[in-house]
């Protein structure tokens, strides 16, 4: 049976022919090699809000659908975010009724920075009852988790806590009042001040 060409001879030549032909076989060590860059933030259109946008009654930044925020600590961000819509009176996949009037889905999107950890964050919350809502006679509310917290298949939610370096799309269930006019996340649960308001159309 014939064998494969492996012979040492063999081998001779075809590092003369490779010699010939200028070719040479490099090795890159591990310092020629680039560190691995992050992607934290690329593409994100975050804007520092003017303070013609800052609500001064409640201290919030008044922020648009679809806008990206920073939570930031030691002056970097933490983490980006944004609500990208509002679904008023959500019907739950399992047939849950709420405890206040209404289920209101927030379509959310975080991204963690990968280092987020160095910044004093281990997770980031991002559940039911770390959102609040405004009403109309400019009282505000929490304490939104009621009966929503199964509301949706898992695969659709919004985990509750995401970890340095996860980018998370998902929804939040709100059991709210009826009568809603803006979304609200205080950002004392960050560790700073202020926070954002979504005003509702």
């Amino acid at each position: 049976m014939a064998r494969p060409w492996t012979t040492p001879t063999a081998a001779v030549l075809a590092a003369l022919m490779l010699a010939a032909c200028g070719g040479e076989e490099t090795v890159e060590s591990a310092e020629d090699v680039p560190p691995p860059t992050s992607t934290f933030g690329q593409d994100r259109d975050v804007e520092g809000l003017g303070e013609d946008e800052l609500d001064e009654e409640t201290g919030y930044w008044v922020t648009e659908l679809g806008q990206w925020v920073e939570i930031t600590a030691e002056e970097e961000p933490a983490a980006l975010l944004r609500i990208q819509e509002v679904v008023r009176d959500l019907e739950c996949a399992d047939g849950a009724q709420p405890e206040e009037e209404q289920f209101i889905g927030l379509q959310v999107e975080v991204e963690a920075n990968p280092d987020m950890e160095d910044l004093g964050f281990d997770q980031l919350p991002m559940a039911p009852q770390d959102f609040q809502v405004r009403l109309p006679d400019g009282g505000v509310t929490g304490g939104l988790r009621g009966n929503g917290a199964t509301c949706l298949p898992e695969d659709e939610r919004l985990p509750e806590a995401v970890a340095p370096g996860e980018q998370l799309a998902g929804t939040v269930v709100l059991d709210a009042p009826a009568e809603v006019e803006a979304i609200v996340l205080d950002a004392v649960r960050y560790q700073m001040a202020g926070g954002w308001m979504w005003p509702l159309p």
